[in-house]
């Protein structure tokens, strides 16, 4: 199954929603700006319940900011590069990283609903 079929099976909002890369040289970091990249392991049954639990929240919270979906096994040296303003080793956990003005403010390195929640509103000052 491709990438890109591996997330519309398990994409839990429209996938309008979303920016899907599957190459992520094709992701200029500078495009960032404000948003979360979310870091998908197709191969990983942690990464997959992490595409579910924060497409979900997307779609229940009205989650607006830009959700990009990065296929970890065509990850390139430069985003690698961006998403190392805090320690953190990609396993494969459906890891996330909330951008805001362009620079790093968090991350989640696991599955986590309710984490993901609270610190995408933390993130975006939305509370």
């Amino acid at each position: 199954m491709s990438f890109i079929e591996t997330v519309k099976r398990h994409i839990r909002c429209p996938l309008e929603r979303v920016t899907v890369i599957e190459n992520a040289d094709d992701l200029d970091p500078a495009m960032i700006g404000t948003g979360v990249v979310f870091i998908l392991a197709t191969w990983s049954m942690p990464a997959i319940m992490a595409l579910k639990f924060y497409s979900d929240a997307l779609e229940s919270c009205t989650l607006t900011m830009p959700f990009w979906i990065l296929n970890q096994d065509a990850l390139g040296a430069a985003v690698m590069a961006d998403l190392t303003a805090f320690p953190n080793r990609l396993g494969g956990n459906g890891e996330s990283f909330f951008f805001r003005d362009g620079k790093q403010v968090d991350c989640l390195l696991r599955p986590d609903r309710e984490a993901f929640i609270d610190k995408y509103r933390r993130a975006f000052a939305l509370d």
